[in-house]
């Protein structure tokens, strides 16, 4: 019925729009694109085509396209929460994440009670390593909407990051009374449980995880490293997936250095040393550092932090509160020696802030 519409009424924006949308739902991703263009060339200030086709072709991996139909949306429909929303979600997945941020704010302020868009600024915040205000959001999406697993899980990854690992376990235990079978949930269950001590329980969940998720890498790798049998791990699996170029760099990591840890249980050095070998060119290549752009961050750092800048503000105060700074070179320790402080009932840790650079 809605293709037979567009093909009667060529020009009405609205019957190729909808139409463009079940194309959508559909997968059928080339057929909607062009109902949508036809759409703007019968009313080029058609906002929901714009939105659409921004949906369209973020689908389609053209992000910079997106925004900009995103954008034009935003402009004809300013009031519209959805569209900067879905802004929001190409700026993030772009890499733009300050946008990204502002876009849901605006989302938010526009319809307050917007459990999505409280959750994807939650995780846009998390990126920036804002851990309290991340935490802040996905708890008010969860006030919302009680069983939104999505914020459930992500509050659960974020306390993790933040020190939290007590309330971390709460969330995930919460979250596998409603989705007992949710691989994830156990995974960062046992990450909890690991980081609290409690080995045992961590085993379980990472083995129940790995059954429910066999492409699970983080899990797997976890597992490797709390089992006292390391050596009896199944293997089969993670050898085709470690192999399978397909596979995301970041899991073959992962996968790596787990079959390095169970050829190394099982006495194999030469098999052991090749897949931590592997592992670790595969982490340098992802890695890009630029010296010169750090050397210009710090330069900035102390052009802005300047003995004179600190004697101005040297009465500041904290509202009572002490302040701990942890500071240290990377993979110096410094984590672990937050989550010891921040183990102690009235230490909150406040994991690693950007405020100075």
């Amino acid at each position: 019925l809605l293709s037979k519409a567009a093909k009667l009424i060529p020009q009405h924006a609205q019957a190729h729009s909808v139409l463009a949308v079940s194309l959508l739902e559909t997968g059928q991703l080339d057929e909607a694109i062009t109902h949508l263009r036809l759409a703007l060339k019968a009313n080029p200030n058609y906002a929901p085509a714009h939105n659409s086709l921004g949906m369209a072709l973020k689908q389609q991996g053209d992000l910079a396209s997106a925004i900009a139909s995103y954008e034009t949306a935003a402009r004809l429909n300013p009031r519209a929460a959805q569209i900067h929303n879905n802004l929001g979600n190409a700026l993030a997945e772009d890499g733009r994440l300050e946008r990204a941020i502002a876009s849901y704010r605006q989302a938010i302020k526009l319809q307050p009670s917007y459990p999505d868009a409280l959750n994807n600024l939650g995780i846009a915040l998390r990126d920036q390593r804002l851990f309290t205000e991340a935490v802040s959001q996905f708890r008010s999406a969860l006030k919302l909407h009680p069983r939104f697993a999505d914020a459930r899980l992500n509050l659960c990854v974020t306390l993790a990051l933040a020190g939290d690992a007590q309330a971390s376990k709460e969330q995930c235990a919460q979250l596998l009374r409603q989705q007992p079978d949710n691989a994830l949930a156990h995974n960062y269950m046992g990450n909890a449980c690991n980081t609290l001590g409690e080995q045992e329980l961590a085993l379980e969940h990472f083995r129940r995880a790995v059954e429910l998720e066999p492409k699970l890498a983080q899990a797997y790798l976890l597992l490797t490293r709390v089992s006292k049998h390391v050596e009896d791990l199944d293997i089969s699996t993670k050898l085709k997936l470690f192999e399978d170029k397909k596979t995301d760099v970041e899991d073959r990591i992962q996968l790596g250095f787990a079959l390095g840890n169970v050829f190394e249980a099982r006495k194999d050095w030469a098999k052991s040393y090749d897949y931590y070998q592997q592992a670790n060119r595969l982490k340098a290549d992802s890695v890009h550092v630029s010296i010169e752009q750090t050397r210009q961050n710090f330069e900035q750092i102390k052009s802005v932090f300047t003995p004179e800048l600190l004697a101005r503000h040297a009465a500041w105060e904290t509202g009572g509160e002490q302040v701990i700074f942890v500071l240290g070179m990377p993979r110096s320790g410094t984590s672990l020696v937050e989550q010891i402080l921040a183990s102690h009932s009235k230490v909150t840790g406040a994991g690693e802030l950007k405020y100075l650079g």
